[in-house]
């Protein structure tokens, strides 16, 4: 329905301004080591390596072939609820055409 589909874009957003607020973390982090306002934290350093080792390579093969194959499942589905959609419509036209035809008659 509408209202779970506005539910979940709802916390895809809150989930992506989380991260982003992480990661903007992390850059102020690393800037001030650079910058040698804060000395460096082994512990912290090792987390963010691990957190860039566990992404995934979106340079491969297997992952272009993956976000295609997502994309096109999600335009078959809008494909298909805009062709339910004009067939809702047509029928809705034609029942209105017929209730006119009889009402005049």
């Amino acid at each position: 329905t509408i209202s779970s589909l506005a539910h979940r874009i709802t916390n895809k957003m809150h989930s992506l301004n989380g991260l982003h607020e992480r990661l903007l973390e992390m850059q102020t982090y690393l800037e001030n080591v650079c910058s040698g306002r804060i000395p460096v934290n082994h512990e912290i350093i090792y987390s963010i390596q691990e957190i860039f080792n566990l992404l995934p390579s979106t340079q491969g093969h297997k992952m272009a072939k993956a976000f295609a194959v997502e994309t096109n499942d999600m335009m078959l589905a809008v494909y298909l609820s805009s062709l339910v959609r004009s067939v809702i419509a047509l029928h809705d036209l034609i029942s209105n055409k017929q209730t006119n035809k009889e009402a005049e008659m």
